[in-house]
């Protein structure tokens, strides 16, 4: 989508399409899948953690050499 030189994602809609032979009875809501729905939605339906290389120097990097990348 981003090639295509548009500012911004389209909405996505989950839409589910259930053909079982029993009952669907799973959660309707995303977050009620997680073991922790309220800390789910919180890390996944918020700001996104941002980890900005280029403002960092390399010192910086190097002194996390071992988390600094999954930070």
């Amino acid at each position: 989508h981003k090639k295509k030189d548009k500012k911004k994602l389209p909405l996505i809609i989950p839409i589910l399409l259930y053909h079982g032979s029993r009952p669907f009875n799973a959660p309707k809501n995303l977050w009620a899948l997680f073991s922790d729905p309220k800390l789910a939605k919180q890390l996944m339906g918020g700001d996104y953690k941002l980890i900005d290389l280029q403002s960092m120097s390399d010192d910086d990097i190097k002194q996390k050499q071992y988390v600094g990348m999954l930070e």
